[in-house]
């Protein structure tokens, strides 16, 4: 039986099932695309009158999310909370006078760990959104962080710079 079919606004044929299963295998033609054969009332999609052949493959997983965007999101948040609190303890015991040699090295170590924190977050939001299409989450998460790491030099340059004046 002759088949034809409607591709690009244009019709090709005369096939055989043969030809079309052929064609299906190596990937010319798609399930979706119209056929017609002799006694059908419209153009349908192949899948629906012609039995479709098995290429051996399972059908490819659907990518999900990953939980990396997540992650990313979590803890840059987190980690802005974290710099505000940081920043306001820091700043009113500056201003009290109340700062000591180990008040500074707690800082110091709480800076650099919420630094490598926030670079961490940075770095899995960045995977995150090149692991699974369109995640949002790992976009924000990614840039969250960058923007904190960004901020926290700016604050360190800035206050060298004041240190220096004085």
């Amino acid at each position: 039986m002759s088949l034809y079919l409607y591709q690009n606004d244009q019709r090709t044929g005369p096939f055989t099932e043969e030809q079309i299963s052929q064609m299906l295998r190596v990937g010319i033609v798609s399930p979706d695309t119209l056929g017609w054969k002799e006694g059908m009332p419209d153009w349908k999609s192949l899948s629906t009158f012609i039995s479709l052949p098995n290429t051996g493959f399972p059908p490819a997983p659907q990518a999900g999310k990953s939980p990396l965007g997540l992650i990313s999101l979590i803890f840059g948040l987190v980690g802005m909370a974290g710099w505000l609190v940081l920043l306001v303890v820091a700043g009113v015991a500056h201003n009290a006078g109340t700062v000591t040699p180990t008040f500074n090295i707690i800082v110091g170590c709480l800076f650099f760990g919420g630094l490598s924190l926030n670079f961490t977050a940075m770095v899995l939001g960045v995977i995150g959104a090149f692991k699974s299409k369109a995640n949002t989450l790992a976009i924000i998460g990614a840039s969250l962080n960058g923007f904190q790491i960004i901020g926290l030099i700016v604050l360190v340059f800035i206050g060298l710079a004041v240190k220096h004046v004085q």
